[in-house]
């Protein structure tokens, strides 16, 4: 067996003998795989209000200034 390492990430290796272009890895985030799962959306962004960003902001200015 001839290993080298994958031209996409440079971290792992493929078996040259094999005839692999990319490492298990990098063809699982590619979706070349026949092993990997199907490619899922990304789950939804979830917005948050500028008020309750400003909330959050404020607790921990408050709990910060409480700690010291």
């Amino acid at each position: 067996m001839k290993y080298t390492k994958c031209k996409r990430c440079d971290l792992n290796y493929i078996d040259l003998e094999k005839g692999q272009e990319y490492c298990d890895s990098c063809m699982r985030e590619l979706g070349r795989s026949p092993k990997s799962k199907p490619t899922q959306a990304h789950r939804p962004v979830r917005v948050i209000s500028p008020t309750k960003v400003n909330r959050f902001i404020l607790f921990f200015k408050a709990a910060r200034l409480t700690l010291k």
